[in-house]
């Protein structure tokens, strides 16, 4: 099972306008550069997190059209269909683990202790 990880909304300019103490310092290109790259896979986790939910809708709908017909060639045809769809949701679940585990490895690298410090001059 593939575990999604939800996105916290971003502050506002409107949320940190009342607030006194303004950063003087300068926001690197490697921090920009890392947040866009943040935001790029968080957007595509969300975005295959939909069509997961759409698979899980249309998966339901053809069990209950299989339920209903009596018709063996409608039948046959509702369980063709029905493999499509598993086939989709398959390549869906690839999607969302290979995004999932970007996000894991971006995240790690921005919390790792090594990461947030400078390199020594020896």
């Amino acid at each position: 099972m593939v575990r999604i990880i939800p996105m916290q909304r971003s502050q506002t300019k409107a949320d940190t306008a009342g607030r006194s103490s303004v950063s003087t310092q300068p926001i690197s290109a490697k921090h920009v550069r890392d947040e866009a790259t943040l935001t790029q896979v968080l957007y595509m986790v969300r975005l295959y997190a939909g069509i997961l939910a759409m698979d899980e809708t249309i998966i339901k709908r053809i069990r209950q059209l299989v339920g209903s017909q009596s018709d063996e060639s409608d039948r046959e045809l509702s369980q063709y269909n029905m493999t499509l769809v598993l086939a989709e949701l398959e390549k869906v679940g690839q999607r969302i683990a290979y995004w999932n585990a970007r996000l894991r490895s971006l995240l790690k690298g921005q919390l790792s202790p090594s990461a947030s410090r400078p390199a020594s001059k020896a």
